[in-house]
Order: C-alpha cells, then structure tokens, then sequence
C-alpha cells in the first residue's frame, strides 16, 4: 500500500469520527429538548421521552455506517485511488461508529445512576451481545467478493464460524478470560438454585457479566444464565429468583423452537450469500437466500414472542409466597434500564404495561404513550452526510479518473463487494 493512500485512509477515518460526534451531538441535542426541565417526571415518562434520543444514537452507531461504508466504497472505487476503497471504506464507516458511540457513552452517563455510570467498553459488550447477528453481516461484507468461487465460500465459512462463534455461548470463555464475566457468586448461586428447584430445571453454568445494563440472559445452546451485574443490585432475591424462573424457561422450550433459533444464528450468512450469487448467476439467484432470510426472521419473531409469554407464565406461576414479586421485578429492570413501559412497536417481548397485568399486577399509573416520534432529531445526521458526499464527490470525481483506471476498477470490483441492504440483527439467546 503506498503511503499517499494511507494518508488518505487516515484522513478519511478522521473526518468521518468528527462527523459521526458531530451529527449525534446535534441529533441529541434536538431530541432532548425540555427534557432538562423535566428531571422530576415519573421515570416511565422521562423513559419514554428520552427514548428517541437513545434509539438515534443506535441508528447512528450501527445503521448509518454500514451504509457510509457502502456509499464510500462505490465512490472511491471510482477514482484514482481505487485499490484503496476497501480499507478507507472500513476505517470510514468504523471511524463513524466510533465518534457516534462517543457521544453515546455521553448521553448514558447523562441518563444512568452515578452508580452504574457506563463506559465504553460496557457500550461496546452490550452492542455485541444483543446484536450478534449485525456483526456477523458486518464483517462478511467488509470481505465478500461479488462472485462465487474459493473466495467467496472462504469468506461464507468465516461467517459461519462467527455465528457459531456466538450461537454456542463460546464468547462467554473469551469474556471471562478478559475479566469481562466470571462465574456465579454464592448469592447467586442460590438464587438460581431456589427457581430450579421451584420449576425443576437446572443451567450448567451461571456468569455473571459486566455490563452497564439490567438484564438476564439464557443461552439454550450452552444451557447457561447470564446475569449483568446492575441487576443484582436493582432486584431483591425474591425478585431475581423470579427472574431467574423466567430465564430458565427459555432453557426447555420445545425441541422445534430450539431448532429454529439455533439456524437461525445463521440467517446473516445466508443472506450475505445472495452477493457473490447474483453477481455469478444473476439476480434471479438471490432469490432464495433473500426469500431464506426474510423468512426466518418472521417465524422467528413469532416463536419469540410466544416462547417469552410462556416464559412470562412460568415466572408469575412460581414467583413464589408473595404474590405481584414477579411483575416488580419486570418493573424494576425496565426502571433501571429507562426502557419505556409501551414501546414503539410490537416487538418479541410484550410491552411492560401488558406484562405486569397478565403477572397480576395492574400499575398504580395510566398506561402511557408510546415514545414519541422525533425526525427533526435525524436531520443533522441526512444533512452532514450529504454534504460529506458532495464535498467528496467534488475531489474523487470521474473526471479525476487517471487512464486505464476503468480496467483497474473492472478488476477490483471482481474481487469485493457491492453490498444490498443490512438486515436486522439476529439475537444468540433470549433476553428479559
């Protein structure tokens, strides 16, 4: 690599951390109008108003630089420097996660108690766990070519491996190795020995993990719990033992809901392998991995959300003597979390509200509004970014193109990939 398109690398990486701080700063600033004055509200209305805030920083952390990594590429493999566009198109859209993120590791400590104040390792963990399946797809189209051949399957079986790599519970040994997770203390160790003892389940191993969040998490594949450790604090022992009855319902779910979750850990290879088909055998080819893909993230959203209502059952059935203890501790995590009580969406797990009456509980609030929907938030970031691509349309035009630049590119464009859309993110267990 010659030292002028490392420069450029370099600057482009740069430039492209200053916007990605810049747009979220701005989009943050917007979303979070009035809610200074608004600091005494019930922590489901402020959970509710900041929610547009923490959702933009998602879209600008994740979505927004995949597709400045694509837009990037096209762009310089048309210039004169082309046989550099692969690496400033990765430094570039991670560069603008980064700055995103940073202002994100901002805006969390802004919201979170001076106990948990999270950080940006803590950030990055939690990114990672929830969203497994985004990192695979990431990183197989940062390296698949547009046509089948040695390649192609080379790069498939990377993805694989990753997957794998997540779906199996492996990462928890990578984890506890950095001292990032270890194994279960004595108190909860009990804990979960009191619910299995109640449902008649047993994990065979508990972590507990270092993360800004409140939250549990089954891993069926491993038979494994993992609970961070805010929520130890948050939630009294009864409370965590009804948690933990929860969790290990997602541990014996039937066989068929098994079987779908697990392959579908994969659903991201399979939809990165629509790339080198259509460019080997035409469009038509991508039609079945696509319709695949497609596919199974309907079904697995339905098995989901009924797998997380029979999980919600079995923790208000045994949430033991006293009764409401289950929907507390629901509560009490969402509060922690500042997640609203009614989401946007319908989404895998039912909304808060809904799931503390059908645990018996009715709240002592009305049922509140979805968050609300803020565009004017997501503007800095349409704006900058144009502006971005007009300015370096300007310097990398075609007519800057040095001669025999057009075969060059012909070569490079064989050989890496034009990437056609980002699909949703596929979880390796069930959280609460």
């Amino acid at each position: 690599m010659s030292l002028s398109i490392a420069v450029i690398a370099l600057l482009l990486g740069l430039a492209s951390f200053g916007l990605g701080w810049l747009m979220t700063w701005l989009g943050v600033t917007i979303a979070l109008r009035g809610i200074r004055q608004a600091d005494n509200e019930p922590w489901f209305e402020r959970a509710r108003r900041v929610y547009p805030a923490r959702q933009l920083v998602a879209y600008n952390a994740v979505f927004w630089p995949v597709y400045f990594g694509v837009l990037l590429f096209v762009m310089l493999a048309q210039a004169p420097i082309s046989r550099g566009a692969s690496l400033s198109a990765a430094i570039g859209g991670f560069a603008l996660s980064l700055g995103s993120l940073v202002e994100g590791n901002r805006l969390e400590r802004r919201l979170s108690r001076p106990s948990r104040q999270p950080g940006a390792t803590g950030i990055a963990l939690h990114w990672i766990l929830t969203s497994p399946g985004l990192f695979v797809f990431a990183t197989m189209l940062a390296l698949i070519p547009t046509r089948m051949g040695w390649a192609a399957v080379a790069v498939l079986t990377l993805g694989t491996a990753i997957a794998t790599f997540f779906v199996s519970g492996a990462w928890l040994t990578l984890l506890v190795r950095f001292g990032l997770a270890g194994p279960a203390s004595p108190r909860l160790t009990e804990i979960v020995e009191r619910a299995a003892t109640r449902v008649g389940i047993r994990p065979r191993a508990i972590f507990e993990l270092r993360s800004p969040n409140s939250m549990a998490l089954a891993l069926p594949v491993s038979q494994s719990l993992v609970f961070t450790m805010p929520i130890l604090d948050a939630l009294e022992d009864d409370e965590l033992v009804a948690l933990a009855v929860h969790e290990l319902g997602h541990l014996n779910e039937p066989r068929i809901v098994y079987m779908t979750q697990v392959a579908g850990a994969y659903l991201s290879v399979v939809s990165v392998a629509a790339i080198p088909l259509a460019g080997s055998y035409g469009v038509g080819a991508a039609v079945v991995p696509l319709a695949v893909f497609f596919l199974g993230r309907l079904v697995l959203g339905r098995f989901g959300r009924r797998m997380e209502e029979r999980s919600d059952e079995l923790g208000h059935a045994h949430e033991g003597e006293t009764a409401g203890t289950y929907a507390r501790a629901l509560e009490k995590m969402y509060e922690a979390n500042l997640m609203p009580v009614v989401g946007p969406l319908k989404e895998v797990h039912p909304h808060l509200y809904d799931r503390m009456i059908t645990a018996g509980v009715t709240p002592d609030y009305p049922r509140p509004m979805p968050p609300p929907r803020n565009f004017m938030a997501h503007l800095p970031s349409i704006v900058i970014l144009f502006l971005f691509w007009v300015w370096l349309g300007s310097i990398f035009a075609p007519s800057n193109q040095i001669d025999g630049e057009s075969e060059a590119l012909t070569d490079f464009q064989g050989r890496h990939a034009f990437p056609v859309g980002l699909p949703s993110p596929v979880g390796n267990g069930s959280l609460t």
